[in-house]
């Protein structure tokens, strides 16, 4: 992206850190933020899996969507500083992952993204799906 802005280039995954289609640990990393749209399909379609993540306590998280693409935010800038929480603990930096299914940004801008007009008298309809399951150990 150009000062955060699409480009209209979807880059394969395939070798960079962003590739995770194979399991790999998730590690704070002061040079790697994580605020991106992954690209899915080219189309709408029956929910599929878009994500599973699985933490130290045994929980599971399996995301499936309809949508062509998601958006993946690490929090790192989230700072609650003392502002007051759920819990009444702080939240610092990385305290929460934020999954998006989405169409790709920008595709206004770039006519060989998955169309987001919605005409009028269209139905528009999205079905996004969060499971969570637990290891039992």
């Amino acid at each position: 992206m150009s000062e955060n802005l699409p480009t209209g280039d979807v880059s394969p995954v395939t070798g960079t850190r962003f590739d995770f289609r194979a399991p790999i640990r998730l590690l704070p990393d002061a040079t790697g933020r994580l605020d991106h749209n992954f690209c899915l399909s080219r189309l709408r379609r029956a929910p599929t899996p878009a994500l599973r993540l699985t933490g130290q306590s045994g929980i599971t998280l399996e995301v499936a969507t309809t949508e062509p693409g998601i958006q993946v935010f690490d929090m790192a800038p989230l700072d609650s500083g003392d502002a007051p929480t759920v819990h009444g603990q702080p939240y610092g930096n990385r305290a929460g992952l934020a999954f998006e299914p989405q169409l790709w940004p920008g595709a206004l801008h770039h006519p060989d993204f998955p169309d987001i007009l919605l005409h009028p008298g269209e139905p528009y309809r999205q079905e996004t799906r969060f499971a969570f399951s637990r290891r039992m150990a």
